[in-house]
């Protein structure tokens, strides 16, 4: 029914598979209708929120369980250059965005990340794209443009107060938990190596 009708579908393959009651990732089923899903961060609160961790998650979870071997029209093997599509321009294609984001083509906007690949953990490259989907994460990008303009360089980003986004979380985060622990919830600690906001004695 969703191949029919042209719809997508996004995983987010890490929440997916830590929180219980979720159930499967269906990546072979998706592949076997002919249904290229994107790849989502989904709750940041139970998960990393890069899109390095949850490549790595939807290659090693159709590789251990067999996509072809579960649904016989499933490839028989998922390859790097087939998740980083996934997380490319399968995930521009889902936003309805992709004439105009999710490959380097001429005429898209210029959103570039680099990745140093000199970082001990990635060099010496020999494959690209096994290295991106396979061993990198968020310390290596060096550099980030969207659409032309540089918004980080140096692994530093550029017009952004770091201190007053961690400011901000933190007081969310403490409104959040205080709250929580006021209806009964559960032990609200804060982050900054502080005694606990509120312990909870229920």
């Amino acid at each position: 029914m969703m191949a029919d009708h042209g719809v997508t579908a996004s995983l987010g393959v890490q929440v997916e598979q830590n929180m219980e009651g979720i159930g499967d990732i269906p990546i072979d089923r998706l592949l076997a209708e002919g249904i290229e899903p994107s790849l989502s961060c989904d709750t940041e609160t139970c998960g990393a929120g890069d899109m390095f961790t949850v490549m790595r998650q939807a290659l090693g979870s159709y590789r251990s369980r067999g996509g072809a071997a579960r649904k016989p029209r499933a490839p028989a093997k998922l390859s790097t250059r087939d998740v980083l599509r996934f997380a490319t321009r399968a995930g521009a294609q889902a936003n309805g965005l992709g004439d105009r984001v999710g490959s380097l083509s001429l005429g898209k906007a210029a959103d570039v990340v680099l990745l140093r690949g000199t970082d001990m953990n990635l060099t010496p490259v020999c494959d690209p794209v096994a290295a991106i989907v396979l061993a990198a994460h968020p310390g290596n990008v060096d550099t980030v443009l969207v659409n032309g303009r540089t918004v980080k360089r140096g692994g530093k980003l550029l017009a952004i107060d770091l201190e007053a986004v961690r400011a901000r979380a933190l007081a969310s985060q403490d409104y959040i938990l205080q709250g929580d622990e006021q209806d009964g919830g559960m032990t609200a600690w804060s982050w900054t190596g502080k005694a606990p906001l509120a312990e909870n004695r229920h």
